[in-house]
């Protein structure tokens, strides 16, 4: 299916922004309900149980490329800035693969580091954003677009990056650990991979058990988000797991990747795992 494309106006110029093709039934079922419904509320609930794993990606894809100009700035209080140092205690290379790089704030940072940069994006009007902004910038850093899951890329790199809390916008454990070997697909033996989830567990007070019991039994009955685990839910407009304490270290050791560090940046409330893929 062909991908739909459109053009938004972002800085000083129209950039494309597309999707991968129309949206399934369900999933324009799903962003009605959650038009009409109050966020973790019953109908939020049904919709994220109606959707599979595709139709949330999709999703994902839509809101992320309709919000061009919320990623076209700079944030001197970057959390990438808040761990440099300690990335530098476990690889002193110096190039660096940024994952979902979007419009290149990340890159930026990195480049600012002393990082070469190459950053990847299924997202043309991200790629043509990242673009503009090296080359006015002067960034030792170029930009691909590709899905990740399938890039082929020329090199092997001393740092995989992933966008923060990128990782947990995966909406299944399967899909979280087809995209952590694809980074480590993509990095030298001695490399190290740095992903990111919010720092803060879902709440198990009834509202959100309530929730949880909605959207399963939703999934069941439709065939729907039938690998929905306790976490699971839609915050604003992305789909986010909320992992509970021990569950990613968990998620991680099954995967086959142990934790050289862990950081956290209070102000942002994002926890950074730096990983090595285990021999």
């Amino acid at each position: 299916m062909s991908a739909s494309e459109t053009t938004q106006t972002v800085g000083d110029g129209a950039v494309s922004v597309s999707s991968r093709g129309a949206l399934t039934l369900r999933a324009r079922i799903a962003t009605r309900l959650r038009k009409w419904g109050s966020t973790h509320g019953v109908l939020d609930a049904v919709a994220l149980g109606l959707l599979r794993p595709p139709d949330i990606l999709e999703l994902l894809i839509r809101s992320y490329a309709y919000q061009l100009s919320d990623y076209d700035c700079d944030d001197p209080f970057s959390p990438e800035r808040q761990i440099l140092s300690r990335l530098a205690e476990h690889t002193s290379g110096r190039s660096l693969l940024s994952v979902f790089c979007g419009a290149g704030r990340d890159a930026g940072i990195f480049c600012e580091a002393g990082y070469r940069v190459v950053g990847v994006d299924v997202q043309p009007g991200m790629i043509g954003l990242a673009r503009r902004k090296a080359e006015a910038a002067g960034w030792d850093a170029e930009f691909i677009e590709a899905d990740m899951y399938a890039a082929s890329l020329p090199e092997r790199y001393d740092v995989a990056y992933l966008s923060p809390v990128m990782y947990a916008t995966q909406p299944t454990r399967a899909l979280r650990r087809r995209l952590l070997d694809a980074m480590a697909s993509h990095v030298k033996p001695d490399g190290v991979i740095v992903i990111s989830a919010r720092t803060a567990p879902p709440s198990d007070d009834a509202r959100y058990r309530r929730y949880y019991r909605v959207a399963r039994l939703t999934a069941t009955l439709t065939a729907g988000f039938r690998q929905i685990v306790y976490g699971d839910r839609c915050d604003g407009t992305f789909f986010v797991h909320h992992y509970r304490p021990g569950e990613l270290e968990r998620e991680l050791d099954v995967a086959g990747f142990d934790i050289l560090d862990d950081i956290t940046v209070d102000r942002h409330a994002i926890r950074f795992l730096i990983l090595r893929p285990r021999a």
